[in-house]
């Protein structure tokens, strides 16, 4: 009898375990992950496209100062970083040899410009081929850049650029380029005139921007909110708390945007930040 009671026990205790666990039960909800994102409303504007080069900044005209005889350095008759004109003289040399005495010759400037570079001192032997300064004209600046062959034929003369000294941006306009490439390199040249420059300027590194190609007055997405994905391109499009993915034909793309040339509708919101972490369909929520 009490082998009964014992396991009759055991059953309602099972059982009641059961229940307890049931009634203590949560149920699990699935809720939906709704990612935040940013947008830009679409609108017309400029999509441009710039691309980076280097180069040094000089004056359109500027050259080493030569002596045109040989002999010994008598002075400087100008001061580092002072602005002569053409034909002033620019320093004197003795030409003087033992046993004859000869007028003391005079080196002077080929060009009106800021002298620098004054590095010879007196009784220093100098001859023809040893530039004694240099000498640029600080009133029209220009940057040269070395590009190849198809860059060169792309690049038309008179459009802008961006010249950038230190992170300090000047603007720009190219004023001539190579003909032709070199034979042996395949490279061209092309000078950036530097519009809003000063004489602080010369001889300093500079990253130039050439603006190669631009749409005006286009309807265009920011960069980040533009995919490509199996040969697809597509941008997503908040409507009703929704992610809806919408394949367009682009244009010009651009280092900030992209042109849009179907599809798309002015006024449409287009999701931006975080475009690449949604899929379509999905809820989002803009920021």
């Amino acid at each position: 009898m009490k082998k009964y009671l014992v396991l009759l026990l055991i059953i309602i205790i099972i059982a009641s375990v059961i229940v307890i666990s049931r009634k203590n039960k949560t149920e699990i909800v699935k809720q939906e992950f709704i990612r935040l994102v940013d947008f830009e409303v679409a609108e017309k504007g400029e999509v441009l496209l710039k691309k980076q080069f280097f180069g040094t900044i000089k004056g359109l005209n500027q050259t080493e100062i030569y002596p045109n005889v040989p002999g010994k350095f008598i002075k400087y008759n100008v001061k580092e970083g002072e602005y002569v004109k053409k034909d002033q003289i620019v320093a004197e040399i003795d030409r003087s040899i033992p046993g004859m005495v000869y007028e003391t010759a005079k080196i002077i400037a080929p060009i009106s410009g800021i002298v620098y570079d004054l590095t010879f001192v007196k009784g220093q032997p100098i001859m023809p081929q040893m530039p004694v300064a240099m000498i640029s004209d600080p009133s029209n600046l220009t940057a040269r850049i070395n590009v190849s062959k198809d860059i060169l034929e792309e690049v038309q003369k008179s459009i802008n650029a961006d010249i950038y000294v230190n992170d300090v941006q000047y603007k720009g306009k190219v004023i001539r380029k190579s003909y032709l490439p070199n034979n042996m390199t395949q490279m061209g040249s092309i000078d950036v005139q530097i519009i809003n420059g000063n004489r602080k300027l010369i001889n300093s590194p500079a990253r130039i921007y050439l603006h190669t190609s631009n749409e005006q007055n286009v309807l265009r997405v920011p960069s980040e909110a533009y995919q490509t994905k199996d040969n697809k391109s597509f941008i997503y499009i908040f409507k009703n708390g929704k992610a809806n993915r919408l394949e367009v034909e682009i244009g010009l793309i651009g280092n900030e945007y992209v042109q849009i040339v179907n599809t798309l509708e002015e006024g449409d919101t287009v999701i931006t930040m975080g475009s690449s972490l949604i899929h379509d369909g999905q809820s989002v929520r803009i920021k």
